[in-house]
């Protein structure tokens, strides 16, 4: 197993990087929330992995940054966290509520009259909009509107994003490893489909490979699905058993070290039909588009669009659901989406998953061909680069 340890003064960086961005869009204060798979913001400025209790982030625009743990969590934090500064407050205990003995907590008043006392505090950020409790947010509004009464919040994801997108040379390393490993379980899910076999079992093979080979886990609850189940763009592992002529999907992935990779395939047992080779053909053909693609693009908007005209010409548009890229680190997939939507440049150190889902809904089957590229300033790097073929077992 490969040992990549990520400096103190990489985390120091991502603050100061994160303060920059804030002054620049007249955020006074941040609250990052991170819970179970969602960890992005607690791994990004602390290294901490919340479980069962939920985390966050408070970044003023001057100091040091603050990791928030729940009741439980405080003595891990301590010796795991890269951030000095912890405070454990009730507001992120786990959702079934118990109480404690111990009733020492830090609150939001005593965090914010140490952080941003006589400071201007007009804009705070929250970052997991959608994903951060109630309990939270209304402890944090209630406290900040004692010092602002006409205090606003923002989404600070988009801003939190741009930070967390360009990566740094050990984060890479960590995203080079986590895909390595991610191939072998490829590998081995690949490996253990046989008639009669189920979902459940293959996956079972990957994930077994993932941990003998250094992964901390799963970077997503990944799954393999066959026949219908196949046409859902997010699914879950079943326990059909597999027989001759199934389409099976596999989507894994490992994390290592907090960073997450991908890869996604569709299988045949048996010899494609024609109907699975028209798909499989066309999803491959598509990808390879996108990869085409990356090699000349420099905005984002160019591969999306590229993506749509290759789909278009062979005349199944309407088998696109999304895409055709997001952004990964921590998580599988983050901001930003390439899409017809937006545009962005493509910079240096931003890593993506090419991530092609197709939908032949009159045939009620699906299949996704994923992998990963990494931008160098010497041009794209395909990280995972699995089979690009119709695989047949």
């Amino acid at each position: 197993t490969m040992k990549i340890e990520i400096p103190y003064s990489d985390y120091l960086t991502r603050v100061e990087r994160t303060q920059a961005a804030m002054k620049e869009s007249g955020v006074d204060a941040i609250l990052a929330f991170s819970h179970l798979s969602e960890p992005t913001y607690s791994r990004y400025y602390a290294d901490f992995q919340p479980a069962f209790e939920t985390a966050g982030i408070w970044i003023p625009t001057t100091g040091a940054a603050v990791l928030l743990v729940g009741p439980e969590s405080q003595d891990r934090a301590k010796k795991t966290s890269k951030l000095t500064f912890i405070k454990r407050m009730i507001a992120f205990r786990e959702p079934a509520t118990p109480r404690y003995e111990d009733n020492t907590f830090d609150t939001f008043k005593n965090l914010l009259s140490s952080t941003v006392e006589g400071k201007s505090l007009q804009r705070i950020g929250i970052g997991g909009w959608s994903t951060i409790p109630r309990e939270i947010f209304e402890e944090l509004a209630q406290t900040a509107r004692e010092i602002n009464a006409n205090v606003e919040f923002v989404s600070a994801d988009v801003l939190l994003s741009t930070v967390c997108q360009i990566k740094s040379a050990f984060e890479i390393s960590c995203i080079l490893e986590s895909a390595r490993i991610t191939k072998l379980a490829m590998d081995a899910a690949i490996a253990a489909i046989q008639e009669g076999a189920t979902g459940k079992q293959v996956k079972g093979a990957a994930l077994a490979k993932m941990y003998q080979e250094g992964a901390e886990g799963e970077s997503f609850c990944g799954w393999v699905t066959s026949g219908e189940d196949t046409a859902y763009p997010i699914a879950w592992t079943t326990d059909r058993p597999f027989v001759d002529g199934d389409l099976i999907q596999i989507e894994i992935g490992a994390r290592f070290h907090g960073y997450s990779s991908v890869i996604g395939r569709a299988v045949v047992l048996g010899k494609a039909n024609g109907v699975q080779a028209e798909l499989l053909q066309t999803v491959i053909g598509a990808k390879k588009q996108v990869e085409k693609s990356f090699r000349t693009a420099c905005h984002s908007q160019e591969i999306a669009e590229s993506h749509r005209r290759y789909l278009k010409n062979v005349g199944k548009e309407s088998w696109m659901a999304y895409g055709p890229c997001h952004g990964t680190g921590i998580v599988e997939c983050e901001l930003p989406w390439i899409e017809s939507a937006t545009n962005f440049p493509l910079l240096e150190n931003m890593v993506f998953c090419m991530d092609i889902f197709l939908h032949d809904e009159k045939n009620k089957i699906g299949a996704r061909y994923e992998d990963m590229v990494w931008i160098t300033a010497s041009g794209p790097q395909f990280i995972t680069n699995y089979r690009n073929e119709i695989i047949e077992i």
